[in-house]
């Protein structure tokens, strides 16, 4: 397992989204005026998890607990509760591309 702890998360401002760049070259984006969003970013590192077919971005923390970016942009989403992405893509953590 690598370490991603100490690291900073890097991204690039495109338009009204920020893009942000994970492992394996995948990016996840988030709008660029959400501040819950930034605030997460500066707080956690995050990188790219394949979960099935599909990837998302992840930070785990040093126990092993796995916490998703898409979850933590709608808390308090719930412990049952199911976030989706409208267009089935995980990585699009906009706020219009995210339903609970």
């Amino acid at each position: 397992m690598v370490d991603f702890y100490c690291l900073k998360n890097e991204w690039v401002e495109e338009g009204a989204v920020l893009r942000i760049k994970l492992t394996r070259d995948k990016y996840a984006i988030v709008d660029r005026d959400d501040a819950s969003a930034l605030d997460i970013l500066r707080k956690y590192k995050f990188y790219a998890k394949k979960i099935k077919s599909k990837y998302c971005a992840v930070h785990e923390e040093k126990g092993g607990k796995m916490m998703y970016l898409h979850r933590m942009l709608l808390l308090p989403a719930g412990a049952g509760a199911v976030v989706r992405a409208r267009d089935g893509d995980l990585l699009n953590c906009s706020r219009g591309n995210l339903k609970v």
